[in-house]
């Protein structure tokens, strides 16, 4: 007969079983987010530290005095900015659009995959019904060789790709309650695309449709130049105010510092917060994209 100490040791292990450990791994890129940050925090003051005491030393015979406040200042300074522009990126709804602060986009992609399947409206061959919708053609999204989403007609027989032309006046997206949101074809200067009454894109390519809307966002255009400016200005102030260069070499120095930070450091943090955004926001890629007005 077990024990009294035996049977409350075997509940226990019952119980543990019946709750496993809870799934860290969404939080692992925010982690490896904050880690960046704090190694770039120390790298900062170690790197504005030693740079200004070689620096100062041979131009102007001696450094600074107050070196070991002023250099961890000038790089939490310059951390605040990172931080703020890494959650500025997390923290908000996924997007593909790079994270490199020079090849960003205003773009804010709406779905993370293209549309599985799609509808193309084509132009009434009818003299009476000029200007209304003719044939609906239904496409299935495929992968082709190369691994690029290609729509192909949804028929058993002989499925043909994508082909534009003048006939196609519109494509349409099923929604999660069976309606559909029409996309009206437009001719301008950067091609063909899809626009739907709300502003929502949808671009396209040599393969057709890209299947994914997106929109313009004026907001995420200023709010990118302005940390490029703020970051700029930043490194301009601290080696000037902070660390006593002089106005133009605290002027040079804070180019040189803003492209190699911005050219080879930031690119890889922004990336970290494109990724935890990701994670943090898991249901965007489930959530219908289609906003517009449905039919």
């Amino acid at each position: 007969m077990e024990s009294p100490e035996r049977l409350t040791h075997i509940r226990r292990l019952a119980t543990i079983r019946r709750y496993p450990a809870p799934n860290l791994y969404p939080h692992y890129p925010v982690l490896t987010l904050s880690i960046i940050l704090a190694l770039l925090a120390i790298s900062l003051v170690v790197v504005v530290w030693v740079g200004t005491y070689l620096l100062q030393g041979y131009i102007y015979t001696e450094p600074t005095t107050g070196l070991l406040w002023q250099a961890p200042v000038t790089g939490i300074l310059l951390t605040i900015v990172f931080v703020i522009w890494a959650l500025s990126i997390a923290l908000a709804q996924p997007t593909t659009a790079a994270a490199n602060p020079f090849l960003f986009s205003p773009w804010t992609d709406m779905a993370k995959e293209p549309a599985p399947r799609i509808f193309a409206v084509k132009k009434s061959q009818l003299k009476s019904s000029e200007g209304k919708d003719g044939d609906i053609i239904p496409y299935v999204a495929k992968r082709n060789d190369q691994g690029r989403t290609i729509y192909r007609e949804d028929t058993a027989t002989q499925p043909r790709p994508w082909q534009s032309s003048g006939d196609i006046i519109a494509i349409e997206i099923p929604n999660e309650d069976k309606s559909r949101t029409r996309y009206e074809r437009v001719i301008s200067d950067a091609g063909e695309e899809f626009i739907s009454k709300d502003g929502l894109v949808i671009k396209t390519d040599t393969n057709g449709p890209t299947g994914i809307p997106t929109k313009f966002s004026i907001g995420r255009l200023v709010w990118n130049l302005s940390l490029n400016i703020i970051h700029l200005l930043v490194w301009y102030l601290g080696l000037w105010l902070i660390l006593r260069f002089q106005n133009l070499h605290a002027l040079g120095l804070a180019i040189v510092m803003w492209l190699i930070m911005t050219l080879a450091i930031l690119p890889m943090v922004l990336s970290s917060a494109a990724e935890a955004s990701v994670k943090l926001h898991p249901q965007t890629a489930q959530l219908s994209p289609n906003r517009g007005v449905t039919t």
